[in-house]
């Protein structure tokens, strides 16, 4: 969808299998809303929060073999970050205040 030529609403990219590669949510062609992006495979690899083209809220990714979740407060980490394998076992964990690592990391 667009609007006055700028993308305006959800827009999907899909590979050749048919398969969806992300799903961005847009307003005025900034990124507004919830982003996806998706393995070959379908399987959800990331989603994040978009507020006026600023991450903002909860994160979920991957990172090598790692699975990363933690919080996004207009562009900056924030709160508890953990990276965990994928069968749920924490691998690192901690906080960030202001996007800074602060106390103790395991």
């Amino acid at each position: 969808h667009y609007l006055a030529g700028q993308r305006h609403g959800r827009y999907a990219v899909v590979a050749e299998s048919g398969l969806k590669e992300t799903e961005v949510e847009y307003r005025r062609g900034v990124k507004h809303g919830e982003s996806l992006a998706f393995t070959k495979g379908g399987q959800i690899k990331e989603r994040a929060h978009y507020v006026d083209g600023v991450l903002h809220g909860p994160f979920e990714g991957r990172v090598s073999q790692l699975r990363v979740t933690g919080t996004y407060d207009h562009g900056v980490e924030v709160g508890l970050w953990t990276w965990s394998d994928f069968d749920g076992n924490k691998q690192r964990e901690g906080e960030f205040a202001g996007g800074v690592r602060v106390g103790l990391w395991r």
